[in-house]
């Protein structure tokens, strides 16, 4: 990725003119990258180009809500006559930076539909996006990568462009990383979020905002800090709510975050009320986004178990790995963490042989698609070792916990409320068999 992060100073006029030439060249479909600043930044961006070229016919589809279809899209929605050229805006409010995230369906339909797009957009097709983004087509989706005909850069101010390295970072990241560097990041987000709401109204990027807001909810979710994640989400809820609406599908993932943080603070009717709502958002949105749907559908099975609701949760879960398995042609992390829950379920029902298949084949997953020492391998590796354990298996039971710990321990800290919970089920385990406990 430090390849497309850089330091340099790009002048936001020169490429206005590169852009309005190419696309005043253009005969047919070609394919534009504009790397810009994301949010509004990006769209006052536009507004400037379009003020200096007004002969220009631009049409823009703001996808600020998830989608998996950008062909789609432009099939049905694109005017006619054709316009001069068709920008794409909103894509980082919802595409990962991090590389170690499985292909979506969105890059998936990227790569397989790359020849499509002259047929059905016959002018230049822009994408705006911060610069991240940029390495992330460029390594995710390579096949329709290699077909554009240019880059142009815009200028980021410094602290947007600092603020974007820090949220192109995933949750799944923040799970690798260890606690002193997860404290710098928190600090700087945090520093940077006062900044924006200290801001005159006017110049307020409530976009920006509400992008930080999800990302602290996220962070403090994965660092354990519970009641901090819950008001970050709460105050996500609430801006999503005034800047997009109720309805939004981004709305949608705000409840399902404050639905999370609310579940791993044990609070859970407030959690099903939010990830009901979540759900809801999902199933009525206009995209219909299975991944969305799954999403949802998977964090309310838990919240379910939690209040012995088990045959609810598991139809939940049938349902959810019904959407992933239709959907998705390679292994996914919703897959992992659907037959996860599923293996739990199997264990409380007494069904141990089931439990251990659902959670061999969930390890597997998180094995393939994380590094060795994300937390989520942890307790991947601390749900089979439990499995063993009420199976008699205490041999290869013992060596799961000894693993689960020995990757907790270093990235989460042995305060950590995961930690905690893995020591707790691994200090019955050693006192059943009459062995005084000890960390690995």
């Amino acid at each position: 990725m430090s390849g497309f992060l850089t330091e340099v100073e790009y002048d936001s006029e020169q490429a206005e003119l590169l852009l309005s030439r190419e696309i005043e060249r253009a005969q047919g479909f070609s394919l534009v990258f504009a790397v810009s600043g994301g949010g509004n930044t990006t769209l006052k961006q536009i507004a400037d180009f379009q003020s200096r070229y007004p002969d220009l016919d631009i049409q823009r589809f703001d996808l600020r809500e998830v989608t998996s279809d950008l062909l789609g899209i432009l099939r049905e929605s694109l005017r006619q006559p054709t316009p001069d050229a068709v920008f794409v805006t909103g894509l980082e409010f919802w595409m990962s930076g991090d590389l170690s995230i499985p292909v979506t369906s969105f890059i998936a339909n990227l790569n397989r539909s790359r020849n499509s797009f002259a047929g059905v957009c016959p002018c230049p097709l822009v994408l705006w996006f911060p610069e991240f983004l940029l390495g992330v087509l460029s390594r995710k989706a390579p096949d329709f990568f290699s077909v554009h005909s240019g880059i142009h850069y815009f200028a980021t101010p410094p602290d947007l462009a600092k603020a974007e390295k820090l949220l192109f970072t995933r949750a799944t990241q923040w799970g690798s990383s260890t606690p002193d560097e997860r404290e710098e990041r928190i600090e700087e987000l945090e520093l940077f979020l006062k900044s924006i709401i200290s801001a005159p109204e006017k110049e307020r990027d409530l976009e920006m905002q509400l992008r930080i807001l999800k990302r602290l909810a996220e962070i403090y979710l994965t660092h354990g800090d519970y009641q901090k994640s819950i008001a970050y989400a709460h105050e996500q809820v609430e801006l999503s709510r005034h800047l997009l609406g109720e309805d939004h599908l981004m709305t949608g993932g705000a409840y399902n975050d404050l639905g999370l943080a609310l579940l791993n603070s044990e609070r859970f009717p407030e959690a099903e009320t939010y990830l009901r709502r979540a759900l809801a958002i999902a199933r009525n949105s206009k995209q219909q986004n299975g991944e969305s749907i799954s999403l949802c559908l998977s964090n309310l099975a838990i919240v379910c178990l939690h209040q012995s609701k088990i045959q609810e949760a598991k139809k939940l879960l049938q349902e959810s790995l019904k959407i992933q398995q239709g959907r998705l042609t390679v292994p996914h992390l919703s897959t992992a963490y659907s037959l996860s829950q599923l293996a739990g379920i199997e264990q409380i029902e007494g069904h141990h042989q089931e439990a251990a298949d659902y959670q061999q084949q969930a390890l597997s997953i998180f094995r393939a698609l994380l590094p060795e020492s994300h937390v989520d391998i942890a307790i991947g590796v601390n749900n089979l070792a439990t499995i063993y354990y009420q199976q008699g298996k205490l041999l290869e039971a013992e060596n799961l916990f000894n693993e689960a710990l020995t990757i907790a321990i270093p990235v989460l800290g042995e305060d950590h409320p995961t930690t905690k919970m893995m020591w707790n089920v691994y200090r019955d385990f050693q006192q059943e068999k009459g062995v005084a406990p000890a960390l690995p």
